[in-house]
């Protein structure tokens, strides 16, 4: 069936699970104390972002230290989160794991709360000073980034206003992270008859029984899954309505004239839109769907964003 399970017919835990068949995180952290070694360096570097402000428009060589900053702590914070999530998808249950998660994102929201002034910051600089910042041969690797920020300039508000959305990013993604540990965790899909006996069903393997050969053990696996999810239909109605009055708020919050037009414009949700029209399921990309439940938005930070 493609996803291995024991004598029971159940899904292993991951203590059960042999480490030669688990993915190996050591090329992002040797260990959670190597990870948590790692954070506390963020959390300093962060520190540091209030020194660049009122900076940046002083020549290209001032804008280019910031931005050069930004870049290796974001690449830092991308290895923290990956590391984090990876380690909490390995069992949504675990406490340890939730644990990093949850320090990462408050970190992530402190830093992006601290650097909220740089886009407002970088969009007062006048038009042809900027233009000649952009011929400078350090801005090389920023010329599309600095793009993207200009185009923006119609939804970016004051720096007050940039580090209030900033912070609300920690809790921002509570709605999805419900979503998951329901789904994950506590809504148990049972197990399916098959040939080689009863076979788990769950949100991993779901798509494996729907490929199955057999239509009739195709059609028991969706009446039983769907049927789960209409036993919690009330508060995934109230998890969906959420997150969709989010999106308004954001989108109005910005200066959008619809939420849909917001994620349109999005650079950071154009591989998502992409997969969804060439009829693929964005939620199978981890590192996707996070980036969809963290709500990647122009002036929102984490994973790198300015």
């Amino acid at each position: 069936m493609g996803e291995k399970t024991n004598e029971a017919g159940r899904i292993p835990t991951r203590q059960d699970v042999a480490r030669a068949d688990t993915w190996d995180l050591a090329k992002l952290f040797e260990s959670d104390e190597a990870w948590a070694k790692a954070l506390a360096e963020f959390e300093a570097l962060a520190g540091k972002i209030p020194g660049y402000k009122g900076t940046l428009a002083g020549s290209a060589e001032a804008l280019a230290d910031y931005l050069d900053f930004n870049r290796g702590l974001w690449i830092l914070g991308e290895r923290l989160e990956s590391y984090a999530w990876l380690r909490q998808s390995e069992d949504e249950g675990a406490s340890d794991a939730r644990t990093m998660t949850g320090k990462i994102t408050m970190a992530s929201a402190k830093a992006g709360a601290a650097g909220a002034w740089d886009r407002p910051e970088m969009l007062a600089i006048p038009e042809a000073d900027m233009a000649k910042f952009l011929e400078h041969p350090r801005m090389a690797d920023y010329r599309v980034q600095i793009g993207k920020i200009l185009r923006f300039r119609p939804h970016t508000l004051s720096d007050r206003e940039e580090k209030i959305i900033a912070q609300y990013a920690e809790g921002g993604g509570s709605l999805s992270e419900t979503f998951s540990v329901l789904t994950n965790v506590d809504i148990d899909f049972g197990t399916v008859a098959t040939p080689e006996g009863e076979m788990p069903l769950s949100q991993s393997t779901w798509s494996v029984f729907m490929e199955n050969p057999d239509r009739e053990i195709r059609a028991k696996a969706y009446k039983q899954f769907y049927e789960r999810f209409e036993s919690h239909k009330t508060t995934l109605a109230s998890l969906y309505s959420g997150s969709v009055k989010q999106d308004a708020i954001q989108a109005r919050t910005r200066g959008y004239a619809s939420a849909r037009l917001r994620v349109a414009q999005d650079d950071a949700r154009q591989p998502l839109l992409r997969l969804r029209q060439a009829g693929r399921d964005p939620s199978q990309n981890p590192r996707l769907r996070k980036r969809a439940r963290r709500g990647a938005v122009p002036g929102q930070r984490g994973r790198g964003s300015l």
